[in-house]
């Protein structure tokens, strides 16, 4: 009897234990989220005529003080080549975008927070040659409880109760936010139903994103006039070669049989 009883609290000790390191980790990477300095670094670049802004990597939690450094009112195209990012940060930007009623242009990959916020701030939209949207769900679905990084993604599982003091002060904060994503589909025109779509179709682990063809994104109110998608399996393949070579600096620089392995696996794109 005395064993269990030892055993039953050294269980429960364990549990509070790693609880506390839970909240303190997180604690601390809130923490770096909203103090520090950052660096203006090589994301952005500006156009001859300083009339288009284009935007390269992912977005991270000084996204949006980087964005305004940047960006002016003569703008009127914004280029992205993006894996995704911090879903707060991507909503800040997008709604800048959205009411400074812009172009948005997806060069390469536009992917997580990219897809889902950037890209339906556009009052216009294109996707270039041998570029995709990538879909995975969002904030409205329950997919990403709180933070949204292309590298790192925190899945609504226990530890992800505890990761959204990385990125919100309290849950208010949180449900303000799911808000304010609402009004952003609602101002584009576009059904916030396709991040539960999203969700669903990458369920069960096999794939990573979902990459929506252009009868998928004419039903949820995407004007898909100038969206280029594959029509067959070689233009699919030649695109994935020429972002994976091209667009991806990370993974060509590790591998870029690798990177089209991944994508041509991994990635749903449905012809």
């Amino acid at each position: 009897m005395l064993k269990k009883i030892i055993s039953q609290k050294f269980m429960l000790y364990s549990l509070l234990g790693f609880i506390a390191i839970v909240i303190a980790s997180n604690s601390i990477t809130y923490l770096l989220y909203s103090s520090g300095t950052y660096e203006i670094g090589n994301k952005y670049t500006t156009s001859k005529d300083n009339k288009t802004l284009y935007f390269r990597g992912d977005i991270d939690g000084y996204e949006f003080k980087r964005f305004n450094h940047f960006f002016h009112q003569e703008i009127d195209n914004f280029v992205v080549n993006s894996s995704g990012g911090d879903i707060k940060q991507a909503i800040l930007i997008a709604e800048v975008l959205s009411k400074s009623g812009i172009k948005v242009i997806v060069d390469g990959v536009c992917g997580s927070s990219c897809a889902n916020y950037f890209f339906v701030a556009g009052k216009q939209r294109e996707i270039r040659k041998n570029s995709f949207l990538l879909y995975h769900g969002g904030l409205s679905d329950g997919t990403f409880t709180m933070i949204d990084t292309g590298s790192w993604p925190v899945p609504s599982d226990f530890i992800g109760l505890f990761s959204y003091w990385a990125m919100y002060k309290t849950s208010k904060e949180y449900a303000g936010f799911k808000d304010r994503e609402k009004q952003l589909y609602k101002n584009g025109d576009v059904d916030l139903a396709i991040i539960k779509t999203s969700r669903e179709k990458i369920e069960g682990g096999k794939y990573h994103f979902w990459s929506p063809n252009k009868d998928a994104l004419n039903g949820y109110g995407f004007d898909t006039t100038h969206f280029w998608y594959p029509l067959n399996k070689k233009e699919k393949a030649d695109a994935i070669k020429y972002i994976c070579e091209n667009k991806i600096d990370y993974a060509a620089d590790r591998n870029i049989e690798k990177c089209e392995e991944t994508f041509s696996q991994k990635f749903l794109i449905e012809r």
